[in-house]
């Protein structure tokens, strides 16, 4: 009984996200409306891995494959829909003159202000682990985001890849900000 509920809850979760997917790609939605939605699907499907999967893989630990193998292959193709839906919400937004841009497209003023922003607002929220040196793994609580990195030596220097997890405090910081701009600037 308890099998059956869990797995209803998770497949209920899916097809819920499925729905906002639907959302992101209706095109009489409102290009922003669209884009809530990604974040929204986003959101809802980091919240699945990481509240309903652990529950569900403690009760089918028996028959993995039975009830993992089509809740994945389902979060698998609800993927590839939302990074078909993003290139054309993007291509959207670009229309209107909305670009999203990463460092490796920024002019100089805007290299200094993202810097500047790192340093005040992001920094501090930043906790880096050496695993190397862990006993045993921190506790992931839902209230932190982990990236894992692994680090290279350079080149003649000893020793080889270190791993490291940057914790990261969810709610400090937007996903996304605006550049300041230019009085009277359009762009």
């Amino acid at each position: 009984m308890k099998k059956n509920l869990s797995l209803t809850r998770a497949l209920s979760w899916l097809k819920f996200n499925a729905r906002v997917l639907q959302e992101a790609d209706d095109p009489s939605n409102p290009l922003k409306a669209r884009v809530r939605f990604l974040g929204i699907y986003s959101n809802n499907r980091d919240e699945f891995f990481r509240r309903r999967m652990p529950a569900v893989r403690q009760l089918v630990e028996s028959n993995p494959n039975v009830f993992l193998k089509p809740l994945v292959q389902n979060v698998l193709r609800q993927q590839r829909d939302f990074i078909r839906i993003w290139k054309r919400v993007n291509e959207e937004l670009k229309k209107q003159k909305i670009f999203l841009i990463d460092d490796k497209h920024l002019n100089e003023k805007q290299k200094k202000f993202v810097v500047d922003y790192f340093t005040r607002e992001i920094r501090l929220s930043i906790i880096p682990l050496f695993i190397e040196n862990m006993p045993k793994w921190p506790p992931f609580g839902d209230e932190n985001i982990f990236l894992g990195i692994a680090m290279k030596a350079k080149a003649n220097s000893p020793g080889g890849a270190n791993l490291r997890l940057l914790k990261f405090r969810q709610g400090i910081t937007p996903g996304l900000f605006a550049f300041p701009q230019k009085r009277g600037s359009k762009t």
